[in-house]
């Protein structure tokens, strides 16, 4: 949340954000309201919690002139509503193919987006699927999430002590079962392989229990959440990045191991070719299988021609990285959006 909010504190048009959200954030420039901690983790109290108090903002004119949801699942439907009953303007921001389609495919989100002043992809194909369902192409943009290229970046002095790593959440939606089971397959034909994940979420136990009974055991680190200044140095510290999703929309973490140089395998899912080539900076498995990424995850680790290819790719994509998910193209992607002049 703190990298999807950046971008509109850096614009002066924008004076302090109301964030409703379970937990606050601790960012200056945004008011967080949240549900008292012993509701938090109840949805059935906690999000009509969210719901009134939205409302509430609105009717007390502490809403602004717009109000952002980020995911469709429920957040548009509350912002719809209040639109419906205050007039304010939204903009709903998809964050996955999840998204997408299902703001596509269920009547409710359909009429979110199409009564929307704006609507925010991750990246092309989401931009071409709504087009296609008929949403104006004038009212679609690309909000970035803010990306540093000053804090990620290759360094050849740092050892490569880790052999794949992932970045993110450890929930289902990341078939990180799949990537368990080809790092079995892995390790066992490669002596001293190493898997870092580096993340928390509702499935850590599970998988520290699939990890156990695969007899990983060191082959397998569950570094649990990290402070995002570390994240930089675990992807220089790898050899090849890994996602194993269902579905994704364009991974922020993607972008920052590029900008480390270091390959990513993943599958073709969401937005990621708009940035992943095969071949060039990526390795795309499809079908995404553990047979496929095992081929991909061990081709990578065994060719050093074929992964100094892909990292030169990665990081001849620095530049774009910089223009284009920095701050001022961020902020660019924002004011198209408000339709602010620059």
């Amino acid at each position: 949340m703190r990298a999807k909010l950046q971008p509109l504190l850096a614009m002066d048009e924008v004076g302090e954000i109301a964030l409703v959200r379970r937990t606050p954030l601790d960012l200056p420039g945004v008011r967080s309201y949240c549900p008292p901690r012993f509701l938090r983790d109840f949805a059935p109290l906690a999000e009509p919690w969210r719901l009134l108090t939205v409302l509430w903002l609105c009717l007390r004119g502490r809403a602004g002139d717009f109000l952002v949801s980020f995911y469709l699942l429920p957040h548009a439907l509350y912002a719809d509503l209040a639109r419906r009953l205050f007039g304010i303007r939204t903009i709903p921001v998809t964050i996955s193919e999840e998204d997408v389609k299902l703001g596509l495919s269920r009547w409710p989100y359909k009429g979110a987006l199409a009564a929307a002043h704006a609507v925010g992809v991750r990246g092309a194909h989401s931009g071409r699927l709504l087009e296609a369902a008929g949403i104006p192409a004038d009212r679609i943009f690309n909000p970035p999430n803010l990306y540093d290229p000053d804090l990620y970046f290759h360094d050849p002095a740092v050892a490569k002590d880790i052999d794949v790593l992932y970045v993110g959440n450890l929930v289902a939606v990341k078939r990180l079962d799949m990537l368990l089971d080809a790092a079995a397959r892995l390790a066992a034909a490669r002596p001293g392989f190493r898997l870092a994940l580096v993340g928390d979420g509702i499935l850590g136990a599970d998988l520290k229990e699939q990890a156990r009974r695969l007899a990983l055991g060191p082959a397998a680190e569950f570094a649990g959440a990290r402070p995002f200044e570390e994240i930089p140095q675990w992807l220089r510290r790898s050899r090849v990045f890994v996602m194993t999703s269902e579905m994704e929309g364009l991974p922020q973490a993607m972008i920052e191991a590029m900008g480390c140089g270091v390959p990513v395998v993943l599958p073709d899912t969401g937005d990621v070719t708009t940035l992943a080539r095969h071949g060039e900076n990526a390795w795309i498995v499809s079908p995404p299988t553990v047979d496929g990424f095992v081929e991909a995850l061990g081709r990578l680790l065994d060719d050093p021609a074929l992964h100094r290819k892909l990292s030169d790719g990665c990081l001849a994509m620095r530049e774009q990285f910089r223009r284009d998910y920095g701050i001022d193209g961020a902020v660019a992607e924002w004011r198209k959006a408000f339709r602010l002049s620059g």
